[in-house]
């Protein structure tokens, strides 16, 4: 998801029809200029190497995201949209959640997180909590410190807990929702679920992937 406001203009962007290295290519009706959603980039035409900024989001179901919004509002899409459902992204798919900024990348496999569904790691210098919730196949990341404190998690994400003060954690808001941290939330970053192969097409450089730690290491880092 990006803000679609670029130099002061609200642009509006739609599908070209066209591919980019297997990826969806917008456009937006104002320039014409093509922009490549993984990145969020133009990538041809007046408005080349402007970028959108990203909006964190979360890809999950609708009975959870309701449950925990219930005042939501949803964008209805057309009868011709494809339907997403979980079959579409089993374990074998070859999906990751990527994360980027300032020159570096980084992504954990989905087909990895079904074992390890709460990953505390690290993106460059930022503590990161990864959490891969199976029932409703969603994949969030958040900045895992609180009030300047780097907190380590445990758990699931049904069951999220903080090691060093006890609170329980709502893996889908990243709220506290009991314990000494009650109340506290933690940032969500811009996390993408991507095909493997098409991530590493948009970042070539400096990107890493996680592997799961070492037994008896918590953390991989």
């Amino acid at each position: 998801m990006y803000a679609r406001k670029v130099n002061g203009r609200t642009l509006t962007l739609g599908v070209s029809g066209k591919l980019w290295e297997g990826s969806l290519v917008m456009t937006d009706s104002e320039s014409e200029s093509s922009w490549a959603h993984m990145i969020g980039e133009a990538m041809r035409g007046p408005l080349q190497g402007e970028k959108l900024v990203p909006i964190p989001s979360v890809m999950t179901s609708w009975k959870s995201w309701k449950s925990e919004h219930p005042e939501t509002t949803v964008c209805i899409m057309p009868r011709t949209s494809p339907m997403y459902v979980l079959a579409d992204m089993d374990r074998d798919r070859g999906h990751v959640i990527g994360l980027s900024q300032d020159g570096r990348a980084r992504t954990w496999d989905i087909s990895l997180l079904h074992d390890h569904p709460v990953v505390n790691d690290m993106f460059g210098k930022l503590p990161v909590l990864v959490l891969f919730h199976r029932p409703t196949y969603t994949a969030v990341i958040y900045n895992r410190t609180v009030d300047g404190k780097t907190l380590t998690f445990e758990g699931s994400p049904d069951e999220l807990n903080d090691r060093e003060t006890g609170s329980h954690w709502n893996f889908l808001t990243g709220v506290a929702e009991s314990g000494p941290l009650k109340g506290k939330e933690l940032t969500q970053l811009h996390g993408i679920i991507s095909d493997a192969a098409a991530w590493d097409l948009f970042h070539p450089v400096n990107s890493t992937v996680w592997h799961p730690p070492e037994e008896g290491n918590p953390d991989n880092r």
